[in-house]
């Protein structure tokens, strides 16, 4: 329904990625072709969902996406953003209201028909009638029929009147107000946070068969962790850059075809004088006026204590255009006049050119031959990446894909958990992603290829998964006395509270019983301090009320002490969002009035296409 996508986890996630509307991609099932096959995806109480309406839907969806990142997504991505779920998600949707509106008996007038299609499509009208090349044209294009067209347009009309029904409701404004009241007001609250281990048990007694009874109530708080046997193989690009080695001819075939390649730019090597004032820059260089050679210069400045900075070997792009243009017009031995930049007053001497010229062959053999085992093993490492995927597809074992390529190794990791921290201090890339990756993978199933990056992949298969069982109760004896005497706190506080519910001074003595000092804070409805929960509590209790919300080994305690209303807001504004809700209470509605199945393994079929 309107909140059957929304709800999901993909659909949140999506729509907080991208910004966009989750009705965005309902446009994808209306416009889908309407086929009749024997081949069904779902069934939404009778109404079928054929493949290829999911098919083309589904491509609509990925064809949107590819848009809005601006790259075609590979496979991999296809799947992990699960977008097959959007797809069905946005075909259910319309099934149920379709199915809704003929129910209701809710037709639209086929002149209605008639004059929405001229104003959606004007395209194939010439005039007031419909052109037929016009038409077959449009048909072809889109791969539809004309009586889909008609289905199309008459579920959407149907559905606008259904939708302006509810936005033209003219709610009582009492109603609105109190809407307007809840929605936009805002509470002050007293706060108190005691930890459990602050809190003594008074005349509490417990034995041993206390406890053991409370583990055995309590045993899904006491397992193992499942645990997985699983083997992989590593594929690292550069284990083989030694298996290729260019021959003479190859490099002088690579040297003759990629001369520009090896082409060294003239280069220059100077003296520079740096001067905060262009004065000081005069008076050296009518000092060193009469100095004819670069040792002369360099032995005088050194007398005098005149710092300079010696630069060799410099291209004319590797420098300020400031510095490079009279630099490049010097001969050797040369004085430059005074340059200013930004940073200083400069006077340049030129020590030496260093000619463009080509590099010869010998010089640049061992660059070449890098370069060419580079350009190998690239080629190589996709291959194998791609024959191996393709041995994936057809069911080949591990073992099979291993013998195959003659691969290095197959590893193995006993008794792996989802518990990170385990393996903290080893390749926690490949850690990370191999764990997320086996625990939602089947056992004796050879996983996708991962790549970890542009140099590494990997890929997998689980040989055994051990099941959580119970942790004997001996080994965690003081675990379980421990919580044991965390929950009969809670109870006592808990049982206290109820006695104190609106007892203004109760939130004080546990202040100074316990030492800990009140907050006070002031929050609306979509505040972030408080969890959502905690505000929901919150909202939803009067004046003067205590409260009490447990997280982990702490105690939140909180009173209302007062209530701020807010000023009255625009009606048609409560009403629009009034309107959307009503909207979702009614999807909701009709999701629970239907039977919906859906024919996985068709659906996995189909996205494995991707």
């Amino acid at each position: 329904m309107f909140r059957y996508i929304g709800k999901s986890k993909i659909g949140i996630v999506l729509a907080i990625l991208f910004g966009i509307s989750l009705f965005f991609f309902r446009g994808g099932s209306r416009y889908s072709n309407i086929f009749n096959s024997d081949n069904f995806v779902a069934d939404v109480s009778g109404t079928k969902i054929s493949t290829t309406r999911f098919n083309r839907t589904l491509q609509i969806n990925i064809n949107q996406f590819n848009q809005m990142l601006g790259k075609q997504m590979s496979s991999e991505e296809v799947k992990s953003l699960q977008i097959e779920t959007l797809a069905l998600g946005a075909l259910i949707n319309d099934a149920l209201f379709e199915n809704e509106f003929d129910k209701q008996d809710f037709k639209i007038d086929e002149s209605v028909i008639a004059i929405e299609t001229k104003r959606r499509l004007p395209g194939i009208y010439e005039g007031n009638k419909i052109n037929n090349e016009n038409l077959n044209e449009f048909l072809r294009q889109q791969q539809l029929k004309i009586e889909d067209i008609v289905q199309i347009i008459n579920f959407d009309t149907r559905n606008n009147y259904f939708e302006n029904s509810l936005l033209n409701t003219n709610y009582p404004s009492k109603f609105l107000k109190k809407i307007n009241l809840y929605n936009n007001q805002k509470r002050k609250i007293d706060y108190l946070e005691i930890s459990l281990d602050k809190i003594d048990l008074e005349n509490s007694q417990f034995n041993n068969d206390t406890i053991k009874n409370f583990y055995d109530e309590n045993i899904d708080n006491y397992m193992t962790e499942e645990e997985r046997d699983v083997r992989y193989i590593i594929i690292n690009k550069n284990d083989f850059l030694n298996n290729f080695s260019p021959t003479e001819t190859q490099i002088i075939e690579y040297y003759d075809n990629n001369k520009s390649l090896f082409y060294e730019k003239e280069k220059r090597s100077f003296l520079q004088f740096n001067f905060k004032t262009n004065d000081e820059a005069k008076s050296f260089k009518d000092l060193i006026e009469n100095l004819n050679s670069f040792e002369e210069i360099i032995n005088f400045s050194k007398s005098n204590n005149i710092n300079y900075d010696l630069f060799e070997d410099l291209a004319k792009d590797e420098l300020l255009e400031e510095i490079s243009t009279p630099l490049f017009n010097l001969n050797i031995n040369e004085k430059s006049e005074i340059i200013e930049t930004n940073l200083a007053k400069h006077v340049l001497v030129l020590k030496n050119i260093e000619k463009d010229r080509q590099l010869k062959l010998n010089e640049v053999k061992n660059s070449i031959s890098d370069s060419l085992k580079n350009i190998e093993t690239d080629n190589y490492y996709e291959s194998l990446k791609d024959k191996i995927g393709l041995s994936i597809v057809n069911g080949n074992s591990l073992d099979q894909i291993y013998s195959d390529f003659s691969l290095n190794s197959i590893k193995k990791i006993e008794n792996l958990t989802q518990n990170f921290d385990n393996y903290e201090n080893q390749d926690k890339d490949f850690y990370q992603s191999l764990i997320s990756k086996v625990f939602s993978s089947n056992i004796d199933f050879v996983s996708d290829i991962i790549e970890l990056d542009e140099n590494v992949f990997y890929f997998f298969d689980v040989t055994e998964i051990i099941q959580k069982k119970p942790i004997d109760f001996k080994l965690i004896e003081e675990i379980v006395l421990s919580d044991y005497k965390n929950n009969k706190k809670i109870e006592e506080i808990t049982k206290d509270l109820n006695n104190n519910k609106t007892n203004n001074y109760y939130l004080k003595s546990l202040s100074n019983k316990y030492n800990e000092a009140i907050k006070e804070y002031e929050l609306s409805n979509n505040t972030n301090d408080f969890s959502q929960n905690l505000i929901s509590k919150i909202f939803l209790e009067d004046l003067g009320v205590n409260i009490i919300q447990l997280d982990e080994n702490m105690i939140k305690f909180i009173n209302i002490k007062s209530v701020i209303l807010p000023k009255n807001e625009n009606n048609e504004k409560n009403s629009y969002a009034l309107t959307n809700e009503l909207k979702s209470s009614f999807g909701n509605e009709l999701m629970k009035k239907v039977n919906i199945s859906t024919n996985d393994s068709l659906i996995n079929a189909i996205i494995d296409r991707y």
